[in-house]
């Protein structure tokens, strides 16, 4: 305190020196926004044979449902789940999206643009995790344009379901001709 005293004037300069700094550089920095989405996450082993018993069925012990939970936000991350969630909002089109909105157009934008794979960008701009004593999962996503999180959140949301659906139902007569 004592030498704190002695040079106030100092440490009044640099306390505001370090807060104008700070306000510039946080003024300056583009926003960006995250919005969530849950899921429930819904254990059932899959019914190869139709409605009736099938002949392998999963056992419900906790220690199998919890590495099925476990696996479930890197089957929502999966490439099949997020193409799903690209192609409805057709974000393989948008340039904002892939980040070359501000280029200038000419050959160096069309490399950018071929180059720009819309599902990697997506699978950054996304985290998964797991909602405290639940059997939900959060959808984070984060965008600097203001609706689309809320977009992506929803289909990703959205996608998730449907490809688990289409993973777990095998097309007419698969099992049969696998027992045949």
């Amino acid at each position: 305190f004592f030498v704190l005293r002695q040079h106030i004037v100092l440490f009044l300069v640099v306390v505001c020196i370090t807060g104008l700094v700070v306000l510039f550089l946080g003024m300056r920095q583009q926003k960006v926004y995250r919005t969530k989405a849950t899921v429930l996450v819904a254990y059932s082993p899959p019914k190869v044979l139709g409605e009736g018993d099938d002949v392998y069925q999963m056992s419900h012990r906790l220690w199998e449902y919890q590495r099925y939970f476990e696996t479930q936000p890197e089957v929502i991350t999966s490439r099949e789940v997020l193409q799903e969630a690209v192609d409805e909002l057709d974000l393989a089109h948008d340039e904002q999206f892939l980040g070359v909105a501000d280029m200038e157009p000419g050959e160096e934008k069309a490399a950018a643009l071929a180059k720009a794979d819309p599902v990697t960008i997506l699978r950054k701009r996304i985290e998964v995790a797991p909602l405290r004593d639940s059997l939900a999962l959060n959808i984070f996503v984060r965008a600097v344009d203001p609706p689309r999180p809320a977009a992506i959140a929803t289909d990703v949301a959205l996608a998730y379901p449907h490809h688990h659906a289409t993973q777990r139902t095998p097309p007419p007569g698969v099992a049969g001709d696998w027992l045949t």
